[in-house]
C-alpha cells in the first residue's frame, strides 16, 4: 500500500485535514506520492515528519522555525533545546506576572465594594503600580541588598494580597475625600495619611527607607521605572496632604 489519503492520515494521526492542507501549502509537510485518483498520499515518512513537527510544537517552537529543524544533519540539538527551554521560562514568567496582575485587580474590584467604574482610576493605578515590580526590583538588586528590595516590596510576614488590600485601602479613602472636596489639612484626611506613612514604617525598617531615599540620582536617571501612575489631581491631593503632615503633626511623631 502506498499511504493513506489526506482523511484517513488526518483519523490516524489526530490532526484536522484543515492542518495537514496547511502544512502542505508551507512546504513544511509535502506529500510526493499520489493513488490513481490524483490524491496525495501520506506514508511511514509523512507520519515520520508529522511526528517531529508534532514535538516541537508540543516545546512551543513556531511553525516557521520547526521548518529548519526537520533537516536533521546540521542541527545542535542540545543548544537548541536550551534555547528552548529559556524562552519558555520566560513565558512562563509572563504567565505567572499576568496571573498575579488578574488577581491583584479582582482583589481591588472587591475593596471597591460595588463601585468599580466609580474606581477605576484607583485601580488602573494599583494596577499599574505592580505591574512595574519586576523591572524595578530587578533595577534596585544591582544597586541594594536583596534583603532590602525583598523588605520593600514583600515586607516580611505581609501577603502580597494583604497589601494590596490595606494600600488599596488608603487610596480608596483618600479618593473618596477628595471627590467629597474635603480639605487635605483636614483631621480627617490626616488621620488617613498618618495611619497610611505608619504603617510603612511598621512594615520596613525605616533605615533601608533612608538608605534608598538618599540615592535620589538613581531615581531620577530611570525615571521611566518608577514613573507615578497617579492621576495629577489625586497626586497634587496626596501631595499636599502628606507636606502638611509632616510639617506639623508627622514631625511630633517622628521624634515619638
Amino acid at each position: 500500500m502506498l499511504g493513506d489519503t489526506i482523511g484517513m492520515f488526518a483519523k490516524r494521526m489526530n490532526v484536522s485535514i484543515r492542518t495537514l492542507r496547511y502544512y502542505d501549502e508551507i512546504d513544511l509537510l509535502k506529500p510526493t506520492k499520489t493513488n490513481s485518483k490524483g490524491h496525495k498520499l501520506y506514508g511511514a515518512k509523512e507520519q515520520s515528519v508529522l511526528q517531529r513537527i508534532q514535538a516541537w510544537k508540543f516545546l512551543g517552537v513556531p511553525l516557521e522555525d520547526i521548518k529548519g529543524l526537520l533537516d536533521e544533519s546540521n542541527i545542535d540539538f542540545s543548544l537548541t533545546l536550551s534555547l528552548q527551554k529559556k524562552l519558555l521560562l520566560e513565558q512562563k514568567q509572563r504567565m505567572e506576572a499576568m496571573i498575579d496582575a488578574v488577581e491583584d485587580a479582582q482583589t481591588v474590584l472587591k475593596l471597591s465594594e460595588g463601585k468599580a467604574k466609580e474606581y477605576m482610576e484607583v485601580l488602573y493605578m494599583v494596577l499599574n503600580t505592580y505591574r512595574l515590580e519586576k523591572e524595578q526590583k530587578k533595577f534596585l538588586l544591582k544597586h541594594f541588598p536583596t534583603e532590602w528590595v525583598d523588605q520593600l516590596y514583600q515586607p516580611f510576614g505581609i501577603d502580597r494580597k494583604e497589601l494590596i488590600k490595606h494600600n488599596t485601602n488608603y487610596l480608596f479613602r483618600l479618593f473618596e475625600s477628595m471627590k467629597n472636596n474635603v480639605n487635605p489639612t483636614s483631621e480627617e484626611v490626616q488621620t488617613i495619611i498618618e495611619g497610611m506613612l505608619k504603617d510603612v514604617h511598621s512594615f520596613v525598617d525605616p533605615v533601608v527607607v533612608k538608605e534608598v531615599a538618599d540615592k535620589i540620582e538613581l531615581f531620577e536617571e530611570h525615571e521611566h521605572l518608577f514613573h507615578s501612575p497617579i492621576p495629577d489631581p489625586f497626586k497634587e491631593y496626596m501631595d499636599k496632604a502628606v507636606s502638611y503632615y509632616y510639617s506639623t503633626a508627622g514631625s511630633n511623631w517622628e521624634n515619638d
